[in-house]
């Protein structure tokens, strides 16, 4: 997909995959911003109940206003294909984070918590 338009959305490059779809880098060049683009694998798009929780994803996301939450632009309906854009933000992303923090040792017992 990268290289490819869809709408006015310019896929850029290939952000993370998962089990059920594939994120990517877009520029909209009517808007002129950086957006990520979410999309069911082709296959599972065939899928009504996948496809049904890929729409469900699209209208609680498009609820929530929170700062620490990416914001749901829009859902699109391309050929067949639907896609969520959402608020790219920059940054690592949770795989990384989480690789580089430290191990907590086995032997580790936080404080107990003053009673009274």
């Amino acid at each position: 997909m990268i290289g490819q338009r869809i709408g006015n959305l310019q896929i850029i490059e290939l952000i993370g995959e998962g089990g059920m779809g594939t994120v990517y880098r877009a520029k909209d060049i009517i808007l002129e911003r950086e957006v990520a683009v979410k999309v069911l694998h082709e296959h599972l798009s065939r899928d009504e109940v996948l496809l049904s929780r890929f729409k469900n994803e699209a209208l609680l996301s498009a609820r929530i206003n929170h700062p620490n939450v990416a914001t749901l632009y829009q859902f699109v309906a391309v050929d067949h294909r639907d896609y969520l854009v959402m608020e790219f933000v920059h940054g690592n992303n949770l795989e990384k984070y989480s690789n580089n923090r430290e191990t907590p040792r086995k032997d580790y017992r936080p404080d107990p918590a003053p009673v009274g």
